[in-house]
């Protein structure tokens, strides 16, 4: 079947010719008519039909101007409008209602709109019966949609929108600014703006939620619903979970709206594995909830690699097809964090707009759901979409004075689900008709919301109400046990309440938990639910039909039985008619509940489980070697009709089998071992027995029994014994060890095993837990130090290096492990090498993250410590006083193609601080650093810095990005750019002590780069103050003759990361290539502008003359300024301003600039043409802000493109 594309995109540029002006229209079916005041715009054939608040209806000619309703005073009495064509309807538009009545909501344009924003629909092909839905849009974006549909219906041509203006923010594009991973936090911040929710808590835009998101929680992965409970309540359900996004200060952020429990305004619709879940989301957008995608990567085989989270504001459907069809929805109308991030930290200047992801049906490994066609390789598949109600002042908070509104201290009990059903042993249905004379039975299922564990006893109270209120049946039952934090309660540990004699009509029954509230909740408003059911004369006689089973032979404990059936089929049961299967086994003088029996040939396989409903009666299932008889049950369904059950006899289950049982010698608690153990603790075993569980005396069971060390999936064989016999009924005698050969290092699972041609049977027997191995490979990314889990931490890998480790040891990572947790600083008092280096999934090595949290220092190294690091990336580290990534405190750091970034100190050194000893910082980047003093680097007491290739982007403090105190600092071909120091001093370098700088490019670092004890030699700078030495070599430039910038000035930064260097760059004008050569002469470091004469410095050399000759990426130069020798050769235009465009050029030249707007054909309609010149770096030129194509030639005469057209 051919899938068609559709694209919705809104052309704003396209000519409205049609439209012959806009005229205030009075003419209507009704005299004196209350909408007079609503403009409208010609257009021949069209005419539009506004229904008010009270259900009638106006006509009025032409298009309404959706642009100017708000501003009309009728506007309030407009409940929808339809616009019509020559009497055929292309589009109706609804107000939803999302905010409180009477409140002012502004949109983009600061437009006051009354009552929340438009939703809309129309038809897009009326050949193929295509119909879209779009929700969310503000007065302005409303009237574009009209004017393209009018438009396209006029001139016969296609309906397009593109660059439609949206409630869209965006990631930024830049490197660790923490939100690379938060598409679900921005899809959460795009529903609590559009419901209302985020102005209720004070938040004024959708970027200003998102950026909060950004800066309570980790950069990683999680879920809408989570972020949303933390934004309402101040709990997180993902909190504890390895690899999640976890809140940076839990328990004390969030929780802007604790009087609305969370749960009690969300909601999720689950769809990978039943399509027609799809139906309540779009149902529940149509009515003015907020929406929220997940959808998963995955591939070929079913497998899952990552997701991604985005918004929902619309979908076409076709309108010929039912909507339980999985082909009726087309496409959805979305917007996505990650299509249109600024490449500056700025993402309110992101453009939002609509994106339509085609999509198609998708039952491959077990999903019955949707793909996205062309959406990243078409590996997006939709697994669900979470709603957000939107806010109104009816909906229900709390009111109790009693109620704590803390999910931390007290639960939060109410019901998840009520399970109903015809049947005691049915524990999941949850049916609502029912046939007269049936037995009733309700189980309710309870849920804790709250980040606190519960167990205890909890009652709750039923009442049934017959349609006119009036009392039927009344109840009471109790939970006693235990509940997760966020979790469910166990069923069968809630007692079950059965209901008789309930004579046909309607029935509402209405559940209360603690009504007495003899436990303190967080909330008591929501403890009460609704469940609706109807009882219903029976208009099928089931009392002929009979359901029959045999069981065939059992193979390794599963067998299949066959099921006949007489008299169902002339019942004349409807199409659409469910048939569900199940099966239940007795055993040890009781039958289990039901479960739903397998009916496929082959084992289930893939994400889930192949046992759907069927449409036929199943005549064939799996059974396995659970007890000694089983039975089934066919239960039937069909829409508005009661559940009917229909039983078959038992079955005697012969099969013969053996089992493991525990044995009263076996050790149940193990002793932890030592590293390299092979025998348990003295006067330790682990005992069992093997006995014969055959239903029928079918001789003797032959098994090898086998004992196992599990662990990650992967076992470890400790003890076998052979075949051996086992008569009907006997039981084997003690099989006991205490020693092994394997080797073992951590935290085991010991798991017996007996096999035959019976099958298998296995039994948990314990825990093990031995020593792991010394290892220096990092094989877990989280802090843990547990010397019996197997897994080895960084911090652990330290330890062991500085305790165990050789004069060439070092510290590796694990393929994989590219993201390193540091929980609390490492300490560093010994020799410790660590190579960050790591291959993502098979690709090219590339250096891995240490990260803090923004809440934790990284490494804190003593007076004997001695830390070398290699590519790796310190992110997030924080400090209280000195060092947010490393504190030195007189030992000796070397790192080198080491990137350090967004890390922070209260005193000195946002990323490193030296108090005396040494640091050698070779091709390294500090970006968005800060601290008191020294954004990046911080010196004092005499330390030894010294730096090569070394770049710092955007590092601010009092004293610039590096600061020295007391020490002495040699700064050779480094760059500095975008640093700033607040009050006083060089926004680059400030220096009490002694600094040398040597070939450095320092330009953009506010008002002065460099200020104190500085010695400049053979730099570029902007300036320094009186107090900085700067010889007659140095020479002046600012960043737009140095960098390639955007229309705002700032410089173009781009990330880099690669196992020879994880660095920030630049792009370069050739004038960093005008710089200097350096070598080494008699202990000292001397420069040359040509390679011939040379002039002395003061600096010490501790690098050798080769290592000058490579820059930060490794590349070799000659002459240079800074840490990157590459330049930018081409011509570039990077940008718009206002009045005014941005052109890079990598030489002094002559240049046209070609400003043009065309017609819609392509046709000219204007132009502007400016002859200038351009010198090398970045140039801003005026312009008229003709709005379409910006062209730049060489000249008029020559008309030879220098770069690429520019369309804004």
């Amino acid at each position: 079947m051919e899938m068609k594309s559709f694209k919705i995109t809104l052309c704003l540029t396209a000519a409205l010719a049609a439209f012959c002006g806009v005229n205030t229209l009075t003419g209507s079916a009704y005299s004196g008519d209350i909408f007079a005041d609503i403009e409208t715009e010609y257009a021949d054939g069209f005419y539009t039909v506004i229904t008010d608040t009270e259900g009638e209806t106006h006509s009025l000619s032409g298009v309404i101007d959706a642009d100017s309703i708000e501003e009309c005073a009728s506007a309030d009495k407009i409940a929808s409008y339809e616009l019509f064509q020559n009497g055929v309807s292309l589009m109706k538009t609804e107000l939803n209602d999302i905010i409180p009545k009477g409140s002012v909501f502004l949109s983009s344009d600061d437009v006051p709109v009354q009552n929340g924003y438009y939703s809309t629909r129309f038809t897009v092909s009326a050949e193929d019966g295509t119909e879209a839905f779009i929700t969310g849009l503000s007065p302005a974006y409303l009237d574009m949609v009209q004017r393209e549909l009018t438009s396209a219906v006029l001139e016969g041509t296609v309906f397009e929108m593109e660059a439609l203006g949206f409630i869209d923010t965006e990631k930024t594009n830049m490197p660790s600014d923490g939100d690379d991973e938060l598409c679900w936090a921005a899809s959460a911040a795009n529903v609590l703006h559009y419901t209302g929710w985020g102005a209720k808590a004070g938040f004024s835009s959708t970027d200003d939620i998102f950026e909060d998101f950004i800066d309570h929680f980790t950069d990683f992965g999680s879920a809408q619903l989570y972020g949303l409970d933390w934004f309402f309540n101040g709990t997180y359900p993902a909190q504890s979970l390895d690899g999640w996004s976890v809140v940076k200060d839990y328990g004390s952020s969030g929780g802007y709206l604790t009087q609305y429990s969370s749960w009690d305004v969300m909601e999720i619709a689950d769809i990978e594995y039943t399509h027609e879940n799809m139906n309540t989301a779009i149902t529940g957008l149509e009515n003015g909830s907020g929406a929220g995608i997940a959808l998963g990567w995955i591939d070929e085989s079913g497998i899952r690699s990552g997701g991604h989270a985005i918004t929902l504001w619309g979908y076409i459907c076709d309108k010929d097809l039912t909507e339980q069809d999985s082909r009726y929805y087309k496409a959805l109308i979305v917007s996505d964090s990650d299509s249109d991030m600024p490449s500056d930290t700025d993402r309110r200047t992101a453009p939002n707009k609509l994106h339509v992801l085609n999509m198609e049906p998708y039952t491959e490994n077990g999903y019955d759901s949707w793909r996205f066609a062309d959406y990243c390789d078409s590996a997006g598949v939709l697994e669900s979409i979470y709603l957000l109600s939107p806010y109104n002042e009816e909906v229900s908070y709390e009111t109790d004075p009693d109620a704590t509104l803390d999910k931390f201290d007290n639960p939060d009990l109410h019901f998840w689900q009520v399970n109903v059903s015809n049947d005691a042993y049915d524990t999941e249905l949850e049916a609502h008709n029912f046939a007269a004379g049936d037995t009733i039975y309700i189980t309710p299922v309870i849920e804790n919301l709250a980040d606190l564990y519960w167990e205890g006893e909890i009652s709750y109270n039923a009442e049934i109400t017959d349609s006119s209120g009036v009392p039927v049946w009344n109840g009471s039952g109790t939970y006693s046990g235990a509940i997760a934090p966020f979790g469910n309660a166990d069923a069968s540990k809630t007692s079950k309440l059965s209901v008789e004699g309930l004579s046909p009509g309607e029935y509402t029954v209405t559940l209360s938990l603690n009504p007495e509230k003899t436990i303190q909740e967080a909330y008591y408003y929501n403890n009460t639910t609704e469940y609706e059911l109807a009882v219903i004369e029976a208009d099928t006689d089931m009392s002929q039909a009979v359901m029959s089973a045999e069981v065939g032979s059992f193979t390794n404990g599963e067998a299949r039985a066959f099921i006949t059936y007489e008299g169902l089929y002339e019942l004349g049961l409807p199409e659409g008619t469910e048939y569900t299967l199940m099966q239940s086994y007795y055993k040890d003088g009781s039958w289990s509940a039901w479960e739903q029996s397998f009916t496929g040939e082959d084992e289930p396989v893939g994400a889930v489980s192949l046992m759907a409903d069927s449409d036929v009666p199943p005549e064939s299932c799996s059974v396995y070697a659970r007890g000694e008889r089983v039975r089934f049950r066919l239960r039937i369904r069909h829409d508005g009709s009661p559940v009917m059950n229909l039983y078959s006899n038992e079955v005697k289950l012969y099969y013969t089998a053996a089992e493991i049982i525990l044995d009263d010698t076996c050790t149940t608690e193990l002793t932890p071992l030592e590293n390299g153990a092979k025998a348990l603790a003295e006067g330790e075993s682990i005992a069992f027995r093997v006995r014969n569980s055959s239903t029928y005396d079918g001789g003797a069971v032959q098994f090898e029994a086998a004992v196992y060390a599990e662990r990650n999936g992967e076992r470890i064989e400790l003890y076998r014994m052979d075949g051996a016999p086992l008569e009907y009924g006997e039981t084997s005698d003690v099989i006991s060890f205490d020693s092994w050969d394997g080797e073992l290092s951590g935290t085991y699972s010991i798991i017996a095993l007996a096999e035959g041609d019976f099958g298998s049977s296995d039994l948990y027997l314990g825990t093990l837990y031995i020593e792991e191995n010394i290892s220096y490979e990092v094989t877990t990314a989280y802090d843990v130090t547990d010397p019996y889990d197997g897994d080895i931490s960084l911090r652990e890998a330290v330890d062991y290096l500085m305790s165990c480790g050789g004069s060439s040891a070092k510290i590796t990572l694990a393929d994989n492990i590219g993201i390193l947790y540091v929980d609390s600083p490492i300490t560093i008092d010994g020799p410790v090498f660590i190579d960050g280096a790591y291959s993502p999934s098979g690709a090219d090595r590339i250096a891995a993250f240490v990260y803090g949290y923004e809440q934790n220092q990284l490494f804190k190294v003593t007076e004997t410590g001695e830390l070398s690091l290699i590519s790796l990336c310190l992110h997030s580290g924080r400090s209280d006083d000195f060092g947010g990534a490393v504190e030195n405190l007189g030992g000796t750091v070397y790192a080198e193609q080491c990137m350090f970034s967004y890390s922070e100190s209260g005193l000195s050194g946002g990323a490193v601080y030296s108090d005396g000893g040494s640091m050698v910082l070779k091709n390294c980047s500090f970006r968005d650093n800060t601290s008191g003093y020294g954004g990046a680097v911080g010196i004092t007491g005499d330390a030894k810095l010294d730096m090569l290739n070394c770049t710092f982007i955007g590092n601010s403090s009092n004293g610039g990005a590096v600061y020295n105190d007391s020490g002495d600092a040699a700064i050779i071909y480094s760059t500095f750019a975008d640093n700033s120091a607040s009050s006083s001093g060089g926004g680059a370098v400030t220096s009490l002590g002694d600094t040398d700088m040597i070939g450095c490019l320092a330009v953009k670092n506010g008002g002065v780069d460099l200020s104190g004890n500085i010695n400049v030699y053979g730099s570029c700078i902007t300036e320094a103050d009186e107090t900085a030495a700067v010889d007659n070599v140095t020479v002046n430039a600012d960043s737009d003759e140095v960098f390639v910038s955007y229309p705002d000035g700032t410089a173009a930064w781009y990330y880099f990361n690669t196992v020879s260097n994880a660095s920030y760059f630049t792009e370069l004008s050739p004038i960093v290539l005008e710089g200097v050569y350096v070598k080494n002469d008699g202990g000292k470091v001397v420069y040359s502008t040509d390679g011939s004469e040379w002039t002395a410095t003061n600096a010490d050399s501790i690098f050798d003359d080769e290592e000058y000759l490579y820059d930060i990426h490794g590349d070799e130069h000659g002459r240079m300024f800074g840490s990157d020798s590459s330049v930018c050769n081409e011509t570039r235009i990077t940008g718009l301003g206002d009045g005014f465009i941005s052109i890079y050029s990598p030489t002094d030249r002559g240049a046209a600039l070609i400003e043009k707007s065309e017609t819609v054909d392509g046709g000219l309609k204007d132009v502007h043409i400016t002859e200038t010149e351009l010198s090398t770096g970045t140039n801003y030129i005026d312009t008229e802000n003709i709005p379409d194509v910006y062209m730049l030639w060489n000249s008029l005469e020559g008309m030879e493109p220098l770069c690429k057209e520019y369309m804004p």
